[in-house]
């Protein structure tokens, strides 16, 4: 999925193309520390490994953790990319095709499954009651929520698809 992000820097701005670099690092350092840690099994005594073994230890201990914030930059990219495009700073191309990246990658990866649902909670606690429940902002997530669903062109009744979107709303 990290070679779509790559794809990425050619319609984007410097800005866009940093933030989408910082994800890049830390997918290039989770693998590098893997490789790093199987060296070490191998041979503990590899010149330069010994001295960062207690770096790679962590790095491997929190390697969940770096998942997820991971998907939390490439989640602030899409935020982003709408304004910036706005604004100039990418290309009209990039929301569209990040857009459906972040669609794939929802349904292929529990870890922006769980960045959704935390940026979810977050917006629930921090936006009144009733500002997150009013109609507006009600259509607004069900559109953000239609971008993530595959229907296969069936269409659902109004109540189902609320149903969807409210189980994605509330966990």
């Amino acid at each position: 999925m990290n070679i779509f992000l790559m794809v990425f820097l050619l319609p984007s701005g410097y800005l866009m193309r940093f933030i989408i670099y910082v994800s890049l690092s830390i997918w290039a350092t989770l693998h590098v520390t893997m490789l790093a840690e199987a060296q070490l099994e191998s041979d503990p005594n590899t010149i330069g490994l010994g001295s960062l073994a207690s770096t790679i230890d962590w790095i491997v201990l929190s390697k969940v953790e770096i998942v997820f914030y991971k998907s939390y930059i490439e989640l602030l990219i899409a935020i982003a990319c709408v304004p910036a495009c706005l604004l100039g700073y990418v290309a009209i191309l990039f929301p569209i095709l990040y857009f459906q990246y972040i669609r794939i990658k929802f349904v292929s990866n529990s870890f922006m499954k769980e960045a959704f649902n935390d940026i979810n909670a977050k917006m629930r606690n921090t936006i009144p009651p009733a500002i997150y429940d009013s109609m507006p902002v009600a259509w607004f997530r069900g559109w953000l929520w239609s971008y993530v669903t595959f229907d296969k062109g069936e269409k659902k009744s109004e109540e189902e698809s609320k149903e969807g979107s409210d189980s994605f709303r509330n966990n």
